[in-house]
């Protein structure tokens, strides 16, 4: 719980975590079957939940924008982890390097439709991105 904990602590304080009726909202991503982050595929993922979740036939992603921009800290630079279907549990074996990102509300092209898992990591400025 203190990686959890500190997450949120960190992202409620430079401002990338909102309320929802009391409840703790992180910014999310959505996956898109396309290139072009247009059809949607699935439903929202938190991008500071470290969760390995399922999302098979994806072309894209479209990250969320926390309005930090490109700081030099690397506190609004995260990762995405992918998984190839191999018949393992999900995630159990992260393609490596992962794909870095910014959370700029850019549309980001995934290079393989095959994968059927993802494991979002970061903020990567605060060394939690492996």
């Amino acid at each position: 719980m203190k990686f959890s904990s500190t997450v949120v602590l960190f992202a409620t304080l430079f401002g990338m975590v909102t309320t929802v009726k009391g409840q703790l909202i992180p910014p999310s991503a959505q996956f898109y079957t396309d290139t072009g982050c247009t059809v949607a595929n699935g439903g929202l993922h938190p991008i500071i939940s470290n969760e390995c979740f399922s999302q098979a036939g994806s072309g894209s992603v479209k990250v969320p924008d926390t309005g930090l921009g490109h700081d030099i800290f690397h506190f609004n630079l995260f990762a995405l982890y992918t998984s190839d279907p191999s018949g393992d549990e999900p995630c159990s074996t992260l393609n490596e390097p992962p794909i870095t990102f910014y959370a700029d509300g850019s549309c980001i092209v995934l290079n393989n439709t095959d994968n059927e898992s993802y494991q979002f990591a970061g903020p990567c400025g605060l060394g939690l991105c492996p």
